[in-house]
């Protein structure tokens, strides 16, 4: 899982979340299965914004996260 868009206050947390997989690999590995991860800024924040990791390339992830967009309308 490679992390592809950051800010300095997410990366602790993304980095952690990578360290994790890379030690435990998680179940759904084994299957094949592929992960996105959004770190989000929380409610309260004046500028709220994301950062994200994913097991596809940035261009599949842009498109994947579009898609998601559509769906949830």
């Amino acid at each position: 899982m490679k992390i592809l868009r950051t800010l300095d206050r997410h990366r602790e947390s993304l980095s952690m979340f990578q360290r994790m997989v890379k030690k435990w690999r998680m179940p759904g590995y084994a299957r094949g299965d592929k992960f996105i991860v959004i770190c989000i800024d929380p409610p309260d924040s004046v500028n709220r914004q994301a950062s994200w990791m994913s097991d596809f390339d940035t261009e599949d992830t842009v498109k994947i996260l579009q898609a998601v967009v559509e769906q949830s309308r």
